[in-house]
């Protein structure tokens, strides 16, 4: 079944869109991602969908939007999902501690299969969801910088046998496009 989730990018603290995932092409929408959760709430949305791009760009243990994050959970009752530089079990105790319901993981689904699997072990399939980011089939990395060599089908395969159930995917040609 396909859900609707708004979602909210953060990069610097603010809310934003990029054009196919490209850096350079950034619209700054909102200053107050906090605001913008509590909308998209008074709107009707059953969760919010947020990621850190920051984040997704660097290396675990960054925690470049977390506040913001922190902020978003705390100003709604509604559940938020979570991606963007979560690449350990530390990592994703952190997105929980700060609210999240569940934690995407991206990067960390294209080069760690046992880390997800014990994440799935550990926090259940219900937390913890697969982001696949692909540009023409081929899954990015790193917050879509890096091209990893491995198809989009067959990574959601692998991710159903480790016990995944819920895949988020970004086809990143068409991200931001309208």
């Amino acid at each position: 079944m396909i859900k609707m989730i708004p979602a909210i990018d953060l990069q610097g603290g603010q809310c934003v869109r990029l054009f196919q995932g490209r850096y350079d092409r950034e619209t700054i929408y909102a200053l107050d991602p906090a605001k913008v959760a509590c909308h998209w709430q008074a709107q009707g949305a059953p969760w919010l969908h947020v990621v850190d791009l920051d984040a997704a760009r660097g290396s675990s243990g960054q925690a470049h939007n977390r506040d913001q994050l922190a902020a978003i959970c705390a100003s709604v009752s509604i559940p938020v999902q979570v991606g963007g530089g979560f690449r350990t079990l530390e990592d994703i105790d952190e997105a929980l501690a700060l609210g999240a319901s569940r934690v995407i993981l991206g990067t960390a689904a294209a080069r760690s299969p046992d880390l997800v699997q014990t994440a799935v072990q550990r926090f259940s399939a219900t937390v913890i969801v697969a982001g696949i980011d692909a540009m023409e089939g081929e899954v990015r990395t790193d917050g879509w910088t890096q091209g990893s060599g491995i198809d989009a089908i067959a990574l959601a395969l692998a991710k159903e046998r480790c016990g995944v159930q819920r895949l988020i995917y970004t086809d990143i040609g068409r991200d931001g496009t309208m």
